[in-house]
């Protein structure tokens, strides 16, 4: 119960992970997005913000499935980190575009929606936000 609990919140949650910035330089552009090297550690500061931030009693549970404490949470989900999708296998394609639409979109998610769906996206947790699925495409790992 608790691996499975802990699978559903980090997928869920996976959709909040860092930032990053946009600017071209004489002909050199840097695309707005999260640079992959970073996605593990945003993505845990990310998750672990919005799981300690919420109130709804679900929530309770799961801060007691990720650690307890939001440093023990952010442990626990850069150690899981590629067992929960955020890091692209193989020939797969990472678009640091879409790993912050997904941050974006959860970010904005109200605190009971993500509740709900923890429990209803039980098989399919990133299902709450389509775009997260949208990370690492083509390939396979």
């Amino acid at each position: 119960m608790r691996m499975t609990l802990m699978a559903l919140v980090l997928s869920v949650t996976a959709i909040s992970c860092g930032g990053g910035s946009s600017n071209t330089d004489g002909g050199t552009t840097t695309v707005k997005g999260i640079p992959q090297d970073q996605i593990c550690s945003e993505s845990a500061k990310a998750i672990c913000t919005k799981v300690f931030t919420c109130s709804d009693s679900t929530f309770v549970l799961v801060r007691a499935a990720l650690g307890g404490t939001q440093a023990a949470c952010e442990t626990m989900v850069v150690g899981n980190c590629a067992s929960y999708g955020l890091q692209c296998t193989g020939t797969q394609i990472y678009h640091a575009d879409k790993a912050m639409q997904c941050r974006d979109n959860f970010g904005t998610t109200a605190c009971a929606t993500i509740a709900s769906g923890i429990i209803a996206a039980a098989n399919d947790p990133l299902s709450l936000v389509p775009v997260c699925k949208e990370v690492c495409t083509g390939g396979g790992g």
